[in-house]
């Protein structure tokens, strides 16, 4: 059973994602990391250094490629 603190989490999340699915579709991965970037940031986090980390803040919330392979990089990680 889920506890109300995660059930909202789990509604802003699904809100998140239906607004970066929609409003930045990206489908040519314009200004998109390497596919060893993803695999980094979902594996290890802790390890980017500064540029990586502006990439991980300011590019992949606004590219819905980039960010759906993110969560599925991160769930398979766990």
């Amino acid at each position: 059973m889920a506890y109300p603190d995660e059930k909202l989490e789990q509604a802003l999340y699904s809100a998140v994602e239906h607004v970066i699915k929609n409003d930045f579709p990206n489908p040519n991965r314009d200004g998109c990391p390497g596919q060893a970037f993803l695999e980094k940031a979902a594996k290890s986090p802790g390890s980017l250094d500064s540029e990586e980390s502006s990439v991980l803040t300011q590019h992949v919330p606004k590219c819905w490629p980039c960010f759906s392979e993110l969560k599925r990089l991160r769930k398979s990680a766990r």
